[in-house]
């Protein structure tokens, strides 16, 4: 399975602004080392400070890095994205290395226990018999598909709800509760663009906040619209 992402959809992915920004400038080969993927994972170190781990589950882009940082998907793993999103075919296919293999192997088995839970104690009733508990390439493309279509459908909400207020004034944005704001963020998040919702629970706290707050609201609002059109 190819991953199949835009340098938009991967900022939307960004829990905030700087993380997207500081992704993009790891959207370069020369920064990396032992860059690989296959069909279930993409995979690569990213030096900096240290030689960091990035890894990323291409069922759910689910990522993990062995960098200190409390953002989820960090800078590295937003720069792999990128690289993945200019062009794929710059990341060899390549058996996975031992530790993209066992954190897989991990995340596999956390899923098996996971569904045999929910299934009961694991007994198969008369007549039935226990399959191995393995995730086809299929099915992992499909959701993969999914979390494309969920981020690719908020964007384009957004980009109707950006024109409206843009219509409206942005004189009406004084008076907006902030529930205006969340209510919208929390559309992003659904949309699985946290990015995004970060952007828009910032802006909620311009309006009326400095004399210029008319200038800086414009300037969010157009970033936020550079993301909507792909």
């Amino acid at each position: 399975m190819s991953i199949q992402l835009t340098n938009d959809q991967v900022a939307a992915l960004a829990p905030d602004a700087s993380s997207a920004s500081a992704g993009k400038k790891l959207g370069s080969t020369k920064t990396w080392k032992n860059l690989g993927q296959n069909s279930t994972a993409l995979w690569g170190e990213c030096q900096g400070s240290a030689l960091y781990q990035v890894k990323i589950d291409l069922s759910s882009l689910t990522t993990q890095c062995s960098c200190p940082s409390r953002k989820f998907p960090c800078k590295h793993a937003l720069g792999l994205m990128f690289i993945a999103a200019a062009n794929v075919k710059d990341i060899p296919t390549a058996e996975a290395p031992p530790w993209v293999a066992a954190w897989l192997a991990r995340r596999q088995a956390g899923g098996t226990r996971t569904s045999s839970q929910k299934q009961g104690n694991g007994v198969p009733k008369s007549g039935e018999s226990i399959q191995p508990a393995q995730t086809s390439q299929a099915a992992q493309a499909k959701r993969l598909e999914k979390r494309q279509a969920l981020v690719l459908t908020g964007l384009d909400s957004l980009d109707i709800w950006l024109n409206d207020l843009v219509r409206h004034g942005l004189a009406s944005t004084q008076t907006q509760q902030a529930s205006f704001w969340e209510s919208r963020a929390a559309q992003m998040i659904d949309a699985q663009a946290p990015g995004v919702a970060s952007r828009l629970r910032r802006m909620a706290t311009i309006p009326n906040a400095t004399r210029d707050w008319p200038e800086r609201l414009l300037g969010g609002l157009g970033r936020l619209a550079l993301l909507t059109h792909t």
